[in-house]
């Protein structure tokens, strides 16, 4: 199946209304299915990665952000991993991700407040 940029660009769109209202389920599903039509869709990978969080079924979404950081590279999707990984009490691991994603880009922000959570942590 092949869908136009509206068409896909919709689906989105309902996506993120069912992540908004806590349907979180119906969200996996529009997701899923975009990534079935277009597996480097990186606003849905993104968006299930953070579903998986929010659920919270953090092995899941660790996982999950780690296989798609090795499909296709991201600092979103670091940040992902590293939140995972935090819930998951994976102190270690996390800094090692925070610290793979370059400070000065527009995530650093995030980036030094997740190392002052991991550094408190330990």
């Amino acid at each position: 199946m092949e869908l136009n940029d509206q068409e896909m660009e919709a689906l989105m769109c309902l996506g993120e209304n069912f992540f908004r209202q806590g349907k979180l389920a119906k969200a996996a599903v529009i997701y899923e299915g975009i990534l079935a039509i277009d597996p480097k869709k990186n606003q849905a990978i993104l968006m299930l990665g953070e579903t998986f969080l929010r659920e919270p079924n953090f092995e899941k979404a660790y996982a999950f952000f780690i296989k798609a950081f090795e499909d296709m590279p991201d600092s979103h999707l670091l940040l992902g991993a590293a939140k995972s990984a935090i819930a998951l009490g994976k102190i270690d691991e996390a800094e090692m991700l925070l610290h793979r994603i370059d400070p000065y880009s527009s995530l650093g922000s995030v980036r030094a407040h997740l190392l002052g959570v991991c550094r408190s942590t330990n």
